[in-house]
């Protein structure tokens, strides 16, 4: 619940459609569940695709937060790059906090003073040129394996960018306002629970195989 411009008590608004058809992962799960209450355990970027975990108990919701919270969970994403790097594997540990820059309280920014500790470690899978029709036509790209010890916010996309290498059609940490999505993919989550270890993974669209080739075209 939360108050609205008048001081009454209402429920809060969890997601706003912009446009016919639009729907949130609870309107989804609402549908091909009934009847049952969907707590997100964890959260995305709008513009991340990949897994994301739920629970239908307040227990199993706690089991999992506590997993999160100790650095026990494991995750592991995909992400198309600007650029080729010099290293096969490197690890970023910049410390992270807000932009104050940033009037609307979205942006984030690399904070070694003030920031809190992070730490990501990436692998290079290929390297070859974007094949997207437009500005990014035939520019040097890569993907890259992406698996965040920590779990601040835009960690992996802040972190690509320290690197010098910025997501692909990540328009706040990048100069890329022609891509069509941002390509940063939630591969596998994998939770240690103490009965089991449940692995939850999704394979990425084919649009992370189609963006790049190993020669470049024009």
């Amino acid at each position: 619940m939360e108050n609205d411009a008048d001081g009454n008590r209402v429920e809060k608004t969890r997601f706003t459609p912009r446009w016919d058809g639009d729907a949130s992962c609870e309107d989804w799960l609402n549908l091909k569940y009934p009847g049952k209450h969907h707590r997100f355990c964890h959260q995305l970027d709008t513009a991340t695709s990949g897994v994301v975990l739920t629970a239908h108990t307040r227990e199993a919701a706690g089991n999992a937060a506590k997993l999160f919270r100790d650095r026990l969970a494991k995750k592991k994403y995909l992400a198309v790059v600007f650029g080729w790097p010099k290293e096969d594997e490197w690890t970023v540990n910049a410390k992270l906090g807000k932009d104050p820059t940033d009037v609307k309280g979205f942006r984030e920014r690399v904070d070694e003073e003030n920031g809190k500790a992070s730490e990501t470690s990436f692998k290079v899978l290929q390297r070859g040129y974007c094949t997207l029709d437009g500005a990014n036509r035939g520019v040097e790209v890569s993907r890259l394996e992406c698996r965040p010890v920590t779990g601040r916010r835009h960690q992996i996309r802040l972190h690509l960018m320290h690197s010098g290498h910025p997501i692909l059609g990540d328009m706040a940490y990048s100069d890329d306002t022609d891509s069509y999505r941002m390509f940063l993919h939630a591969l596998e989550l994998v939770m240690p629970f103490e009965e089991e270890t449940l692995t939850f993974a999704t394979e990425p669209p084919e649009s992370f195989n189609d963006v790049m080739s190993a020669e470049r075209t024009h």
